[in-house]
């Protein structure tokens, strides 16, 4: 019909109602439906990951966060917190959070590890890492410690390291 809009393969919608893999999803607004992506769209009630309702989250201040200039797929924040694949990262604030790497994020309290906060952490004072000996490793860093995947590697010294972007 001269309604029907496809988004992706995962959402389409008409006059009716908004589909998720063809099917009708109950409670989605066909008037007020909103595509970010893939995985997140909104509607007047609500933002939805893959078809689920986020529980507080406010369609009206809803938006998906950039990393490198283009839409981060996994991260999304409204006025009120920040959400990575759908779920709220507890004790984020959402006007200072800042993606930093494909896995990295912070914000003015913490430093984040796909939406997990990494404990000890200094966000004033994370970045990336550069070893003075090897190049590039992939690995973060603060003042007092080296990260990988989150965790403190307690097998490398910080000394050994630079940032790699000026602080």
């Amino acid at each position: 019909p001269a309604s029907f809009t496809v988004y992706s393969s995962q959402y389409s919608k008409d006059k009716n109602g908004v589909y998720y893999f063809g099917e009708k999803v109950d409670g989605l607004d066909s008037a007020s439906f909103k595509y970010f992506n893939y995985a997140y769209v909104s509607d007047k009630n609500g933002v939805y990951y893959n078809e689920k309702k986020i529980s507080g989250a406010d369609p009206k201040t809803f938006e998906l966060l950039k990393f490198d200039n283009m839409n981060d797929d996994r991260y999304g924040r409204d006025k009120n917190n920040v959400y990575f694949n759908g779920k709220k990262i507890n004790d984020s604030d959402s006007k200072s959070f800042e993606i930093i790497s494909f896995s990295y994020s912070k914000d003015k309290k913490n430093v984040y590890y796909e939406g997990t906060i990494v404990a000890d952490a200094d966000p004033a004072m994370f970045g990336e890492a550069w070893s003075k000996s090897k190049g590039y490793t992939g690995y973060f860093m603060d003042k007092k410690n080296v990260y990988s995947d989150g965790y403190i590697l307690k097998s490398e010294n910080v000394k050994d390291y630079e940032y790699r972007f000026k602080k």
